[in-house]
């Protein structure tokens, strides 16, 4: 386990999860603001690099998230650089049938608290697109503050950002 919070827990992928890593990256629904759906053959090479990044120099994690009631995968939680800096950013994303249980906020708090108290950082980024509003609204529950608008790929993008020592108002 590398963090957890009350009814959930994250771990490291393996490649023994490749059939739920296929369902959380093929899906064009859940992917549609993250990302192109992948193939199964494209899930299989990026899965293995993913693993194959737990054990670089610097933090680019994708990890699995599970449910403690019964241990099953039912998303994954990123912490990952931004492009070719030092800034960080997390996300998330679950598989269709946790959506709307709390489930989002709740892991991106507890990854707040991990990346900050354990991993020392600062401050953390988010990026969703424009429309994601449901993203947005899990930001903003967790103290996150717009920072910037901008365009990249055609995608109208916003940055939010929390720094560690900010106060937490209720949305």
């Amino acid at each position: 386990m590398i963090f957890e919070s009350e009814r959930l827990y994250t771990r490291y992928f393996t490649m023994s999860d490749l059939d739920i890593f296929f369902r959380l990256n093929g899906d064009e629904e859940i992917v549609r603001y993250i990302r192109a759906p992948k193939t199964y053959e494209e899930c299989r090479s990026f899965l293995t690099q993913i693993i194959e990044w737990y054990t670089g120099p610097a933090i680019n994690w994708r990890i699995a998230l599970l449910s403690k009631e019964n241990n099953q995968v039912i998303g994954s939680f990123a912490i990952i650089p931004i492009g070719n800096t030092a800034d960080m950013q997390l996300g998330y994303s679950l598989v269709k049938e946790h959506w709307g249980k709390g489930y989002a906020t709740e892991i991106t708090e507890a990854g707040l608290r991990y990346a900050f108290e354990k991993l020392g950082y600062p401050s953390i980024a988010a990026i969703t697109e424009s429309a994601n509003s449901a993203s947005q609204k899990v930001l903003l529950k967790c103290g996150f503050c717009l920072e910037a608008e901008y365009e990249e790929d055609g995608r109208k993008l916003l940055r939010f950002r929390r720094r560690q020592n900010d106060a937490v108002t209720p949305v």
